[in-house]
């Protein structure tokens, strides 16, 4: 299944909460964005290799800026040794709906996801 549809909860001064879901009776999948605040997001805390337990962590900084009826996070590794790149993450609403473009590898990696609104 696919998570097809999205309600989009505006506070104008804080947060934009989107909710995915399969039908609109399980919206169960949640991103919550409070542009201007930097977040850190860990991948893993402990990897195990060669049969001995080390700790590396791996993970991003991330903070999204909003302009008008876009929101875009930038997000970089916190290791630029790591296996992880930076990407980003666009959201703009517009009266027929929502695009979502992730893009990495300097941009040259991009793919859209577009929203269409109801009614």
């Amino acid at each position: 299944q696919n998570l097809v549809n999205l309600s989009v909860e505006d506070s104008l001064s804080n947060s934009v909460v989107l909710k995915f879901g399969f039908d609109w009776d399980r919206l169960s999948f949640t991103e919550v964005i409070n542009p201007g605040q930097m977040v850190e997001e860990p991948l893993f805390k402990g990897v195990i290799a060669d049969h001995k337990t080390y700790r590396h962590e791996i993970g991003y900084s991330s903070i999204w800026y909003r302009s008008g009826n876009k929101l875009v996070k930038q997000a970089r590794p916190w290791k630029k040794d790591s296996c992880c790149m930076a990407y980003s993450v666009s959201r703009e609403f517009t009266d027929k709906g929502m695009i979502s473009t992730f893009s990495t590898d300097n941009n040259t990696l991009k793919a859209s996801v577009i929203f269409k609104r109801l009614a």
